[in-house]
């Protein structure tokens, strides 16, 4: 039997995950935030705001074609459709107010999130991290063994991963396999961030030493971890003002 294709518009409805409409208005876009809730062969069904049905009837009257764009993990995906139905205000029975039916697209382009600008971490920035080598049973918020601890010093972050240094053992590289299981504690301003993490790539130099880039790991269907992946977010953003400040005094 042929192997049924993922389609990731799919994946997005049965995780309710919101979206961006954009609707041609005036000669400009504006863009609404919805939510994806519903698929069948013709039709996704999406929720947006009660207050915008007036607009929203106007397109469907209209027949005008929208944009939408959703996220899953690190890609974007981008189509255009028709809206053809709205909730009760087109008198559908059982469809509540706010319910957007738009054509289901035929096709969906892909664009890669840019995460990969790594921030680098300078001496004066408060930001530390731990990191201990773990089992892959072993729960993250269980604290580790201090002999698992890995001896590092912080090089750069990004909202993916990060990179660190490891100092070389009587004169040897230090073993760190390539899809090591990670515990990160990652402290900035006083506040630590416990995420997981896997060792992607390292790569010895010649006095020995190691430079190790590490990807997070994110579950996205965990309201935990979705938070610390935003507050993760958040201190890239601060790193990255805090790295354009240095770089302007130093110059």
């Amino acid at each position: 039997m042929e192997k049924t294709k993922h389609d990731p518009l799919e994946s997005a409805v049965a995780q309710h995950a919101a979206a961006v409409l954009s609707i041609p208005v005036g000669g400009t876009l504006r863009h609404f935030k919805v939510r994806l809730m519903s698929l069948d062969e013709k039709c996704l069904w999406t929720e947006t705001g009660v207050e915008q049905d007036m607009l929203l009837q106007q397109i469907v009257d209209c027949k005008t074609t929208v944009g939408m764009t959703f996220r899953l993990d690190q890609t974007k995906f981008i189509f255009t459709t028709v809206a053809t139905q709205l909730g009760q205000e087109s008198g559908l029975t059982g469809v509540p107010a706010g319910r957007l039916c738009l054509q289901r697209p035929a096709l969906l382009k892909t664009v890669q999130r840019r995460i990969g600008y790594r921030v680098s971490v300078s001496p004066a920035a408060d930001c530390t991290l731990r990191a201990w080598k773990i089992s892959e049973e072993h729960r993250l918020e269980k604290k580790v063994n201090s002999a698992c601890e890995i001896p590092l010093s912080l090089r750069d972050v990004s909202e993916g991963g990060l990179g660190f240094g490891i100092a070389p053992r009587d004169g040897k590289p230090y073993e760190l396999p390539v899809k090591q299981r990670l515990r990160l504690a990652v402290k900035f301003e006083g506040q630590e961030l416990v995420i997981e993490g896997r060792v992607r790539h390292y790569k010895t130099l010649p006095d020995m030493s190691l430079v190790v880039g590490v990807q997070f790991v994110q579950n996205l269907e965990d309201p935990a971890a979705r938070q610390t992946m935003a507050a993760i977010q958040r201190v890239v953003t601060q790193l990255v003002r805090h790295e354009a400040r240095w770089k302007k005094v130093a110059g």
